[in-house]
């Protein structure tokens, strides 16, 4: 009696399926085939498109999920002239105020003869008070 051989895809000793979905024969050696022609070993980790992905050991094939992006609190960005941005950071969302001075009132004061307008910079925009009595003998 011979040996009784299955119909399907066998590979050559010292070779493997490179994933139960190809009909390829790879060596036998712990490694997956990414799909752009590039090789990873097991366990081996990266970041590809904005997810985590590792070289499965067992299955030899690449397992990704989404890239965990942790919690940002509220941000508020009240001040005159400030204006909400949203960036993207390392594949994850970020909030930051930035300055936008055409948000700014430009309302300076007119202050009484004798005092002098007084300009303090805020956060992103200038405030104006009247301040000392201007001596025209100085």
């Amino acid at each position: 009696m011979g040996d009784i051989q299955l119909e399907g895809c066998y590979c050559p000793p010292g070779t493997t399926l490179m994933s139960s979905s190809s009909n390829y024969c790879i060596p036998s050696c712990d490694i997956c085939l990414l799909p752009n022609g590039e090789w990873k070993e097991t366990n081996e980790t990266w970041v590809s498109n904005c997810q985590d992905c590792v070289c499965d050991p067992y299955s030899l094939e690449i397992q990704c999920q989404p890239v965990a992006c942790q919690h940002q609190p509220s941000l508020t960005c009240d001040q005159e002239g400030q204006v909400k941005v949203v960036e993207t950071v390392d594949c994850c969302q970020k909030d930051k105020c930035e300055c936008d001075v055409t948000r700014c009132s430009n309302s300076k004061i007119t202050c009484p003869v004798g005092l002098e307008t007084e300009a303090t910079m805020g956060v992103c925009c200038p405030t104006y008070q009247c301040g000392e009595y201007a001596s025209p003998c100085a």
